[in-house]
């Protein structure tokens, strides 16, 4: 059943060219490198990254700053002692 309500255009329409925007970017920006037939005056690669130093930059250091935020927000709650409780056992 489709709905002839001119607000309920309004609404969806926003929401679909943010859709539809979203789908050409995916689809646009992994072809992107295909369209540079040729190197540019300032393009300069650089000596090729070995296997271990790509997963060192890409997954070791991002996993350290993890682990360093993990262990100074765990950390204080470690050292507390245990709040007493305030009811009196019988």
């Amino acid at each position: 059943m489709t709905s002839s309500n001119p607000r309920s255009r309004r609404r969806r329409t926003p929401a679909l060219a943010a859709l539809a925007s979203l789908l050409l970017t995916l689809l646009l920006v992994p072809a992107a490198p295909a369209f540079a037939l040729e190197r540019s005056d300032g393009d300069d690669p650089g000596p090729r990254m070995e296997t271990i130093e790509v997963i060192g930059v890409f997954i070791g250091i991002p996993l350290a700053i993890y682990v360093v935020v993990w262990l100074l927000t765990f950390a204080p709650s470690t050292t507390r002692k245990p709040a007493r409780s305030r009811a009196k056992h019988r």
